[in-house]
């Protein structure tokens, strides 16, 4: 597992405002020390570029991740529900999913702030007014914890924030027809 203190090597996150940059590491830090079991980290050197095309399915006999960790990496995927889709996939039963990631301000004013933010130094490409809690909500995991949090910083797009953890739980046919949703 990597150090806890490492800089997330996402290539934007090394352009970002000292004090985002700052407080998105302590996060990920926190993230790392509460990872059980089989663990996919976004910001760890083998899967760095894995968000940069599409995630390929896992194979039949792969063993699924019981904590994937992203920290400011979903901004970088131009489907984010096709990614998280695709990380669930990869997601064992009653396994996590941690994301931190900048979020939009919802509504018309969130727009506009989208469409704008995107003109600032170092914002281009990057997707950052987009609701990432409803998007892991319609993959069908669960958000169990969820805090919204903003950061002191002249680079609006990136003051607001949210951290969240989300589950893959089980779900139990009961012979009533298809799959009725009791949680086993």
């Amino acid at each position: 597992m990597p150090a806890a203190t490492a800089l997330p090597r996402s290539p934007w996150l090394r352009q970002l405002p000292p004090t985002v940059a700052a407080e998105v590491r302590r996060r990920r830090g926190e993230l790392l020390s509460q990872a059980r079991g089989r663990i996919l980290d976004l910001d760890a050197p083998e899967f760095v570029g894995l968000l940069d095309r599409a995630i390929p399915s896992p194979a039949p006999d792969e063993e699924p991740y019981d904590t994937i960790i992203s920290t400011s990496r979903l901004v970088d995927a131009p489907d984010l529900f096709a990614t998280l889709s695709a990380l669930s996939d990869r997601l064992a039963v009653d396994g996590d999913l941690y994301v931190v990631e900048p979020v939009g301000r919802p509504g018309a004013v969130g727009l506009l702030a989208a469409s704008l933010g995107c003109w600032l130094p170092g914002m281009a490409g990057l997707q950052v007014g987009r609701d990432v809690p409803a998007t892991l909500r319609a993959t069908g995991l669960t958000v169990v914890d969820l805090e919204r949090f903003t950061v002191p910083t002249a680079m609006w797009p990136l003051r607001r924030f949210v951290q969240l953890r989300a589950t893959r739980l089980a779900v139990a046919a009961t012979g009533d027809g298809p799959t009725t949703g009791v949680i086993a």
